[in-house]
């Protein structure tokens, strides 16, 4: 009676272990490849403003221009509220709250700088 219990519970136990790691595993070796790449690199930032389901990347017009400008601000060099020219619309980003506006107008959106592995 009691023995087969015993040699049952470790048997069944390692199969869900065993399944993890697998499942983990797909997940973690993609990301270990441009991980390694994009050290050094600064253009893996991508600003994204906040629309009413989710979030949408800045036009590549002005993502390398937000990016020096954000740099620049982290330095202590450069203004925490800045002007951004993207198709042929103003807006005026501020870096200290990470919010945009359109210039002329009062709708405010959250921005956000996700880094891109």
């Amino acid at each position: 009676g009691p023995a087969a219990s015993v040699y049952g519970s470790p048997a069944v136990a390692p199969e869900p272990v065993a399944a993890d790691p697998t499942e983990a595993a797909p997940g973690d070796t993609p990301a270990e490849g441009p991980l390694t790449t994009s050290v050094g690199s600064t253009d893996q930032a991508v600003w994204e403003f906040e629309v009413s389901h989710g979030w949408k990347p800045f036009h590549d017009d002005c993502q390398s221009f937000i990016e020096r400008q954000y740099q620049k601000f982290q330095a202590g060099s450069g203004k925490d509220q800045i002007h951004v020219k993207t198709q042929s619309k103003e807006l005026s980003v501020n870096f200290t709250k990470m919010t945009q506006k359109l210039v002329g107008q009062d709708t405010i959106r959250k921005v956000r700088r996700r880094t891109v592995t």
